[in-house]
């Protein structure tokens, strides 16, 4: 399942990515630490404490994602909730201008053009703050190739900072949604 979750992580990460990729090599970003359980990033301004039931897993075991830079990804004990972190470069070309929702309407093309699932999403933007700052919100689901039955939900979640798109993505199971966003709600700022 891992792998299965993971997967279904690294599609959604490649096309939010697919953008971005030209100038990605210098960014002013700092990745995060974890220390005793805790993870830190000052860069990004972002501490919470990892949450019970839940596990890092180790970048090599997903697929590297090229012009991202992955802080952290998480996957809880079944299986059922992954959430990651990741910086996007968009301090270069046609990126320079775009806002949260100009990113997230890109990613959202890119997956409506997915050939390898159909995609179904909420008509308007949410917005969420987290550690303080405003993001930009795109909700998606899609059925569970492996399982006709099973709606496997997929959040973006965007905000700008010092020319990166800093973007969590939660992807969970059914009737998940209120662990998602009680994890979103614990993190805190670093200042």
């Amino acid at each position: 399942m891992v792998k299965k979750i993971g997967k279904y992580l690294a599609a959604f990460l490649v096309l939010c990515n697919a953008f971005l990729l030209s100038g990605c090599t210098s960014s002013p970003l700092v990745t995060g630490t974890w220390n005793d359980g805790v993870f830190t990033n000052s860069w990004a301004d972002i501490t919470f404490e990892l949450p019970l039931g839940f596990q890092v897993i180790p970048p090599n075991e997903l697929r590297p994602v090229p012009g991202q830079r992955n802080d952290f990804t998480l996957i809880n004990d079944d299986y059922s909730v992954v959430i990651s972190l990741t910086y996007v470069n968009a301090s270069s070309g046609d990126s320079r201008n775009y806002t949260e929702g100009d990113y997230l309407n890109i990613v959202r093309e890119q997956l409506e053009n997915s050939l390898s699932r159909t995609y179904t999403f909420s008509d308007d933007f949410d917005s969420a703050t987290i550690a303080g700052k405003e993001y930009s919100v795109m909700r998606a689901t899609f059925i569970n190739n492996d399982n006709p039955t099973e709606v496997i939900y997929q959040d973006g979640y965007a905000h700008r900072f010092v020319g990166t798109m800093i973007v969590f993505i939660t992807v969970y199971s059914d009737n998940i949604r209120d662990s998602v966003d009680s994890f979103l709600a614990s993190i805190k700022q670093v200042r």
